[in-house]
């Protein structure tokens, strides 16, 4: 199920049983969406091209996707997105991310322990100031980063939210575990010291390579992204990808389709059931070699190729 070459990052370098066993972990810790087939096959079938001379095709993107995406999926329920009238469409919630650095530069970042790793690597690399908010109490000049549902346990950090208003410290909150979410969920994005919001499909829909993602914003930042925006040569190709996605596919696809598949695997394998619906989580992995020191995940396990192989899985083994 997987794309030749799709993990670079993890390609074995020795056929020795323990490099390769050790190779393999990272792929179960990763986030990565479930390769359903039927929406695979959705994929191959669309003709993105269409949408190249179709100059409304962002902006009918970036309106679906906050319809689609305040709907909730019989489990989250989200207010307050008529707070963040500017939408924009980005390549990936990566580059949301990195304008949001940029603007930020000159304050002290900070995101919880087993938050995206990439953030941190990024920092390191960009020689930006950051912490960890476990190391450090959140303070005035600092600016947060938080996923929603937790990227390492899939669950709710509104207490983190609460302080980020009391100190006025700026925040992004970033949603592209949200429309996977299989736990009661009430997120109210109406706060003051919520500045911008990402929703991306590449969690949850197998697009990861597309970039298929929009940037809500309170007020219109003053960036680069900004300036492409207005002048109308955002990515056309994603955001009408995006578009055919979520039209054709309503925000609880995934969580009714897998949510059996992952009590049935978490039974199997001893984990207990995460927030998120392909997530599973349980003893961590002491033996994992892995692509980044900022990657915490080893008790979280990715169930997608449990669930992608399901049917050969029970030929085989039971």
């Amino acid at each position: 199920m997987c794309v030749p070459g799709e993990f670079h990052w993890n390609h074995a370098t020795s056929d020795s049983f323990e490099h390769v066993r050790q190779k393999w972990h990272s792929v179960f810790n990763s986030g990565d969406a479930v390769r359903d087939q039927d929406m695979l096959d959705s994929i191959q079938k669309t003709d993105v091209s269409k949408f190249l001379a179709d100059i409304d095709t962002c902006a009918r993107f970036e309106s679906s996707m906050r319809l689609w995406i305040s709907q909730g999926n019989g489990y989250y329920t989200l207010s307050g997105f008529n707070s963040f009238p500017i939408a924009q469409t980005v390549n990936g919630s990566q580059e949301a991310f990195n304008h949001f650095y940029f603007r930020h530069r000159e304050s002290r970042f900070r995101v919880h322990r087993g938050e995206y790793w990439w953030h941190m690597e990024t920092w390191d690399a960009l020689g930006l100031d950051w912490c960890y908010i476990e190391d450090k109490p959140l303070a005035p000049g600092d600016v947060c980063i938080l996923s929603m549902p937790f990227a390492l346990d899939s669950e709710q950090k509104a207490l983190t939210l609460d302080t980020c208003d009391h100190l006025g410290i700026p925040v992004l909150l970033d949603l592209i575990y949200l429309p996977n979410a299989v736990s009661k969920m009430h997120i109210d994005v109406d706060r003051e010291c919520v500045k911008e919001i990402t929703v991306s499909l590449s969690k949850t829909f197998p697009v990861q390579t597309a970039k298929c993602a929009v940037r809500f914003c309170r007020t219109e930042p003053k960036d680069a992204l900004t300036i492409s925006t207005h002048e109308n040569v955002s990515n056309r190709l994603s955001a009408g990808l995006g578009l055919c996605l979520i039209e054709q596919y309503a925000v609880d696809y995934m969580v009714k389709k897998y949510q059996p598949l992952q009590q049935y695997w978490c039974d199997q394998l001893d984990l207990s059931p995460g927030n998120v619906v392909h997530f599973g989580y349980g003893k961590p992995m002491s033996d994992r070699l892995d692509f980044s020191d900022y990657n915490l995940q080893s008790s979280r396990y990715n169930l997608r190729l449990l669930y992608e192989n399901n049917s050969w899985l029970e030929k085989m083994l039971w």
